[in-house]
């Protein structure tokens, strides 16, 4: 996968941008045939700025499109963006929702975090339940 970092070194800025949705748009035509490919890295190094121009909002935008479309890494990276609100206002409870959507197409990390987010409450009710619900989803994928 080429990173935003060693495009940005290889193409002037207008070019960047025109390459930046040329992948996007590919990933997104692979993904509606079934394929599920999708430059999250690269991506999610728009939203940060890190070695780039910083665009938050074409960021959101793009991983948005492929966490629709069922792209689990897409999904927790959006709720990694709003957990921690570095490039985006921190917001739980829409952490929650993107961690849900990655979870419930077998996402091990989201799995745990949601574990973790029920059991401290954040983003929603304290809820042990769902808590445990989602550790035994990721023990039984191989999550230790």
């Amino acid at each position: 996968m080429i990173h935003a970092k060693i495009m940005a070194s290889c193409f002037p800025r207008c070019c960047l941008r025109r390459w930046f949705f040329y992948i996007a748009y590919c990933t997104l035509s692979f993904a509606a045939h079934g394929a599920n490919v999708f430059p999250v890295e690269s991506i999610k190094e728009f939203a940060t700025g890190q070695g780039v121009e910083e665009n938050t909002e074409e960021a959101v935008r793009w991983l948005t499109k492929a966490a629709d479309q069922n792209h689990t890494d897409a999904a927790f990276e959006l709720g990694n963006l709003y957990s921690d609100g570095t490039a985006l206002p921190k917001n739980d409870r829409l952490a929650l929702q993107w961690y849900v959507t990655a979870a419930r197409n077998g996402h091990v990390p989201s799995q745990m975090l949601l574990g973790e987010l029920y059991r401290s409450g954040r983003g929603g009710e304290e809820n042990q339940r769902m808590a445990l619900q989602w550790y035994t989803q990721a023990a039984e994928q191989g999550s230790v």
